[in-house]
């Protein structure tokens, strides 16, 4: 949905295989960060580039309706 140099957001949607029914949707922010250091970092360089071509790859995909509710990359 969105990535910055430090955070990227995903959201997936399950869907029953028998009969194609919406079971669940889960919507995740995702943090680069250092164990050594214990704190946020920004992503490798090529980290960065393969989420640049994920999200590039995905704009002409409408958002969920659900997406964006409870999380962001800025603050409200």
């Amino acid at each position: 949905l969105s990535h910055d140099d430090k955070r990227f957001i995903i959201f997936h949607h399950l869907w029953r295989k028998q009969d194609g029914v919406l079971s669940a949707t889960n919507e995740v922010k995702v943090l680069a960060f250092n164990l050594n250091e214990r704190r946020i970092e920004t992503f490798l360089p090529g980290v960065q580039a393969r989420l640049a071509e994920i999200h590039a790859d995905h704009r002409s995909l409408d958002p969920p309706e659900q997406a964006g509710h409870g999380i962001a990359l800025k603050r409200r």
